[in-house]
């Protein structure tokens, strides 16, 4: 069995899912962790479409440079939850967007 060294995290973004902007940019930026959130920093009448962009940016955009990401919980107003986490380094599909 060989042995895996911890990874160091010495830097977290957090980036709104309401926006697409800072989305895309985002897995370019070089932090250890990227979080998608999807709770506080999001208003309350963009929660649906923050979870559409956090949806679409890790199924779009290559994230193979971040070490690991994950969106956080986001209630809804039926009080059912929705979450996505993941540390997976493996890149998602071409982005079509320029």
């Amino acid at each position: 069995m060989t042995h895996t060294p911890p990874r160091l995290h010495r830097s977290e973004l957090a980036v709104p899912g309401s926006n697409a902007r800072m989305l895309e940019k985002a897995p370019s930026l070089g932090a250890d962790i990227v979080m998608l959130d999807l709770e506080d920093a999001v208003a309350p009448d963009e929660k649906l479409q923050a979870r559409i962009n956090v949806t679409d940016a890790l199924r779009e955009l290559d994230w193979s440079a971040a070490r690991s990401r994950c969106a956080s919980t986001a209630s809804t107003r039926t009080g059912a939850t929705a979450t996505s986490s993941t540390s997976s380094r493996r890149p998602a599909s071409t982005s079509t967007r320029s």
